[in-house]
């Protein structure tokens, strides 16, 4: 009888357990995502370009340095234009306008762009610039460095091994714009191997989840015009597309999961519980 009454009591305990658990909120626990992008709503291809011709014959503006375009001869990149500047100093190029005045509405967008890096002290970055404006409302890219990099109103550097020279990157950056409150949006740096025949986005974890500064006057909807700087040592910069996209939640490889499994003895069932990492 003793036993029984020990059984039942511990069927209890794990009864109440159960329900602690359901009351539990996870908003603590550490969080990954996974992007899917939409298909893009617009794409710069560089295909206007002609190999060898600055990119000022293509409509962009304020070039400093040698940028110019180039046919590609890698059969891992799925443009047959990309711009790159062989010399080490820094230099800005400004696109016209771009047509986003249709973009459908969404709480998250994203910009991405293709990246090479040739060696050493090689990398590029774009920012999203207003029309009319100075001022950005993001940015992307890998430094001279190998890191990656995303902008808000300020600079983020990604504290992850550098990249890879001579393979191509698609750096996606993602907008989750908060509705409710536009200076609660956020941002997020994902990448692509494409070199290595990678199909799916992966989350730099140290550059995501970062308040972009914005404000009800200052948000992505005023992105207008790529900016593309500091493109040296022969980096290369590729396809830029913009469109909409999905954020999902998952959760983060090795967060501790609470298992409720049952066990009968006796006829009794009994509540047990395990942690599993």
């Amino acid at each position: 009888m003793y036993t029984l009454n020990k059984l039942i009591r511990q069927a209890l305990s794990g009864i109440l357990t159960l329900a602690a658990f359901l009351g539990t909120s996870f908003e603590g626990q550490a969080q990954s995502y996974i992007f899917i992008p939409d298909s893009p709503h617009y794409t710069e291809t560089f295909n206007g370009l002609t190999p060898g011709s600055p990119i000022t014959s293509i409509d962009w503006t304020n070039t400093q340095g040698n940028v110019v375009g180039a046919a590609s001869s890698d059969p891992e990149y799925p443009g047959s234009i990309y711009i790159t500047n062989s010399v080490s100093t820094q230099n800005q190029v400004t696109s016209t306008s771009l047509p986003l005045s249709d973009l459908p509405s969404s709480s998250v967008y994203y910009v991405s762009g293709y990246f090479y890096r040739n060696g050493a002290n090689s990398g590029g970055r774009v920012l999203l610039r207003l029309d009319q404006s100075a001022n950005y409302v993001g940015g992307f890219g890998i430094d001279s460095n190998g890191n990656f990099v995303l902008y808000s109103d300020s600079l983020h550097v990604s504290a992850l091994p550098p990249v890879n020279t001579k393979q191509w990157y698609e750096i996606a950056f993602v907008v989750a714009l908060n509705e409710a409150d536009i200076t609660q949006s956020k941002g997020y740096l994902f990448y692509r191997n494409v070199t290595a025949g990678e199909t799916e986005f992966t989350l730099v974890d140290d550059l995501s989840g970062i308040l972009l500064g914005y404000t009800e006057s200052h948000n992505f909807s005023d992105f207008a015009r790529w900016r593309i700087e500091g493109i040296r040592n022969s980096a290369r910069i590729g396809e830029m597309k913009v469109g909409t996209g999905t954020l999902q939640v998952i959760p983060e490889a090795g967060t501790t999961v609470l298992i409720l499994s049952v066990l009968t003895v006796g006829g009794v069932h009994v509540a047990r519980r395990k942690r599993r990492s």
